[in-house]
């Protein structure tokens, strides 16, 4: 037993000289940041918010006891050194609690260049109208940042004016570039087209101009690009319709004209197409039946003119939302459009489209708000009370006189959707129409109704014989 209680003890002891072992061999200290880098940080801090004392509330290493935008990781070549990767800038919520921009006071630092190893860079509302300073223009050295940097991100920086810098064209690194909610003027730079490994472009609700260069049609990593509400004009480059692997383009609310390019039969992943309230023509675009994974089509505000084409839905089975209200459409509805399930928005409203309205329309089981109004539509509506009330207002139809309600549906859904203009010889033809419709897709015909009224009558005269 002695023995077994020395063996037991024995064990133990080496144990505990295991596990030391262990803690020693994984114990490893901080890596400490570079000190010109540590520097660096602090006149970038200084210039954002002169008005806080960086140096005094953060005293020690920034990576390791710094603020929460301010992200590190160590040298691959030196682990007890650290570098700074990332730089955040402008409170945007308590879940992201960057370092605030002073509201009058803010500036760009020069010395970010002395951060050659960041990777993501980013302001939010850090240059704003009521500052002191006035606005500012982007310093063109932010190209010199070198080709590690992967993301550039200013949004919402309102006194930022001025024109986008060409000499970002030289971060070739970049991914991401958004600059987006500021005033900047003037074109789209050419050098962008340099940017090969760039995912996504976002130069949305700016004042820029002219034309859009050849050169994006060359950024074949792009994913999403948005020019969206801006000054932009000329039409748009086909060069665009080699951006193979583009899942967005936004360049609605601008003064684009001309025909929407043939080459955007090439863009064959597309899921989002917004070229709404520009000055297109040229007709509904068919070529959009080869998007086959499109998922949002905006096309509203524009002069295109001609009819909804009638064989292109049936490849867009995907679509959730389409839109072309003010497009200057004629002609039918196609009953085609009834095979998109899964749309949940279809707005058609101030055209002049005609006929009646398709009862395919009514098996659109997914559909949430839909918009017909002010058109030259005629006929019975063929929805449902059910239907009706199911979308309630955001059901539109208003502005077609010659629409008239279907047997189902009451005097209030009529007085509500604005049918006061059918005579009743029409009402009448539209509950003949109506009983047609129901008996040629299995519900109750019309004669059907009118023997249950009949006997209904017969049993209220028997009952009063009977009183009297």
């Amino acid at each position: 037993m002695a023995q077994c209680r020395a063996f037991m003890l024995l064990m133990l002891v080496l144990y505990a000289q295991a596990q030391a072992q262990v803690s020693d061999d994984y114990y490893y200290p901080d890596p400490a940041l570079d000190t010109k880098e540590q520097e660096a940080v602090y006149s970038v801090l200084e210039a954002a918010n002169p008005e806080v004392d960086w140096r005094s509330a953060y005293p020690s290493d920034l990576c390791s006891a710094g603020p929460h935008g301010v992200a590190c990781d160590p040298d691959s070549a030196n682990s007890s050194l650290a570098h700074v990767t990332k730089l955040s800038l402008g409170w945007v919520s308590d879940y992201s609690n960057n370092p605030p921009c002073s509201a009058t006071n803010a500036s760009f630092s020069p010395s970010i260049l002395n951060l050659p190893f960041l990777n993501s860079l980013f302001f939010y509302r850090c240059f704003v109208a009521e500052s002191r300073n006035g606005t500012f223009t982007l310093p063109p050295y932010l190209g010199s940042l070198g080709p590690q940097l992967e993301e550039l991100v200013l949004h919402e920086n309102t006194a930022i004016s001025g024109a986008v810098p060409q000499e970002l064209g030289a971060l070739v690194g970049l991914r991401r570039l958004v600059i987006s909610g500021s005033l900047l003027a003037g074109p789209v730079p050419f050098e962008l087209g340099n940017l090969a490994r760039i995912e996504k472009i976002d130069l949305s609700n700016n004042e820029l101009s002219g034309c859009v260069p050849d050169s994006i049609g060359g950024l074949g990593a792009l994913v999403v690009l948005d020019l969206s509400r801006n000054n932009l004009s000329c039409t748009i480059p086909s060069s665009l319709g080699n951006l193979s692997k583009l899942s967005k383009l936004d360049l609605s609310e601008n003064v684009f004209s001309g025909e929407i390019p043939a080459a955007f039969a090439r863009l064959i992943i597309l899921e989002m197409l917004d070229l709404s309230r520009n000055n297109l023509s040229g007709g509904f675009p068919s070529i959009i039946s080869k998007m086959r994974h499109l998922r949002d089509l905006q096309l509203s505000e524009n002069p295109l003119g001609g009819s909804l084409p009638d064989e292109i839905w049936r490849h867009l089975v995907g679509l959730v939302s389409l839109g072309a209200s003010r497009t200057d459409l004629v002609g039918e509805i196609p009953s085609s459009m009834g095979e998109l399930h899964g749309l949940a928005h279809l707005a058609l409203d101030h055209n002049a489209l005609t006929g009646s309205i398709p009862f395919e329309l009514s098996r659109l089981e997914s559909i949430q708000h839909m918009d017909l109004s002010s058109n030259r539509l005629t006929g019975v509506v063929p929805f449902s009370a059910d239907f009706v009330g199911r979308l309630g207002p955001k059901l539109r139809l208003e502005g077609n006189a010659g629409l008239c309600c279907g047997s189902e549906m009451t005097p209030s859904f009529a007085m509500r959707l604005d049918f006061g203009g059918c005579s009743a010889a029409s009402m009448g033809q539209s509950l003949i129409d109506r009983g047609s419709i129901h008996g040629s897709h299995g519900s109750r015909p019309l004669v059907k109704s009118s023997l249950l009224l009949f006997g209904a009558l017969l049993f209220v005269l028997v009952w009063c014989l009977n009183w009297f």
